[in-house]
């Protein structure tokens, strides 16, 4: 979602998700802000979470960097969550191989 010159990133319920993000953005020298959301105001959104697990009482985490940075964020965080999801196949998660 774009608004105010500010284009979001990453939506999500992972802490430990939003201080990767936070940390590589910071390497690569972009500017980001990360807000805490309550599903009221992003209602109809992101109600469940990814692994299938109801939201609530979660805290939503919001990523948000320049319009002028989108481009890059977008490829720093997909790398992070491309690694996220080989660190899970590796370690024996849930899905399929695993």
């Amino acid at each position: 979602m774009v608004s105010f010159g500010k284009a979001e990133v990453y939506i999500g319920y992972s802490d430990d998700l939003v201080r990767r993000i936070k940390s590589a953005l910071m390497l690569a020298d972009i500017s980001c802000a990360v807000n805490e959301a309550t599903d009221a105001r992003r209602e109809g959104r992101l109600r469940v979470r990814a692994d299938g697990d109801a939201a609530g009482g979660a805290r939503l985490f919001v990523v948000s960097v320049n319009l002028n940075d989108n481009a890059r964020a977008r490829r720093i965080v997909g790398q992070i969550l491309q690694q996220r999801t080989r660190d899970k196949r590796v370690s024996g998660g849930s899905g399929p191989g695993g």
